[in-house]
Order: C-alpha cells, then structure tokens, then sequence
C-alpha cells in the first residue's frame, strides 16, 4: 500500500511541475502578473517612494508604496508601520481624479490639490471635518513620486 501511494505522490509532483513549467510560462497566465483590465486614467501601477506628513506638523515620514490598479481600482500599500497611509483603496477616474478609503479608520483620501500623474500621486485627508470655528482644518498628506 506504501508503494501505491509513493507512485501517486510521484505523479501529482510530475502534473504540478508540468503546469507550472507550461503555464507559468505563457505571458498574462500567472497570478502574480496578469495586468487585469487596462487602467482608467493615468497609469500609476508599480513602485513609488514617498512621504506622509501632516500640513500643522514639521515631522515628516520617508515611505515607499506599491500601487495595483485594475481598470478604475487602485490599491495603495505603504511601508508605514503604523496608523494612517498604511493601505487605501479606491478608484481612478479618466481625469486622473483618485479617490481612496484608508483602512485604518475608514477616512477619504482624495487627490485634493489636482489630478494625479504617471510620476506624481498628491493625496489628502482633513484632519478634522471643516467646521464655521475652522473652515480650513490641516490636512494629513501622502506626496508619492517616481
């Protein structure tokens, strides 16, 4: 009974290297790299480096970014260990408007100064909801360049 059970070990370990090695190698077929529909507006997929820093504040945190974007979906994963900028998602628009919902504390992030580029993603997030006391509350910001 061993024996039997070797063979079929043996040949699901045959089947598996066979379609790894076929499939794997035919461009769009793996996972890791099929590009999904093509991107709404400025193309912004790939690595960023950045900062994220708060308008009422002189500190300032050097970050990198991973950007995936299928059609109008983006996702923004950053390097920053904690709290807010961590990872936002949201969409793309044609102009090149972004909107992102950070998974921190579920906050708006919007391309607030303008439309994004294929170098430069200029987000925003208020601080505090503008009120009559403070119409122009500071701003969290995330400035990504590449």
């Amino acid at each position: 009974m061993l024996r039997d059970n070797v063979c079929w070990h043996r040949f699901y370990g045959v089947g598996a290297l066979f379609y790894l090695l076929t499939f794997q190698s035919i461009p769009g077929c793996d996972g890791m790299n099929s590009k999904g529909p093509p991107p709404v507006g400025p193309d912004i997929r790939g690595r960023w480096s950045g900062v994220y820093y708060r308008t009422d504040s002189s500190g300032r945190t050097s970050l990198t970014a991973s950007i995936q974007q299928e059609g109008e979906a983006v996702t923004i994963t950053t390097d920053k260990e904690e709290g807010r900028a961590g990872l936002l998602t949201g969409t793309i628009y044609e102009n090149g408007d972004l909107d992102m919902t950070d998974a921190f504390d579920g906050q708006e992030w919007t391309s607030f100064f303008g439309p994004v580029t294929e170098t430069h993603i200029l987000l925003a997030d208020y601080v505090s909801t503008p009120s009559p006391e403070e119409p122009e509350p500071p701003l969290y910001i995330l400035d990504l360049t590449r």
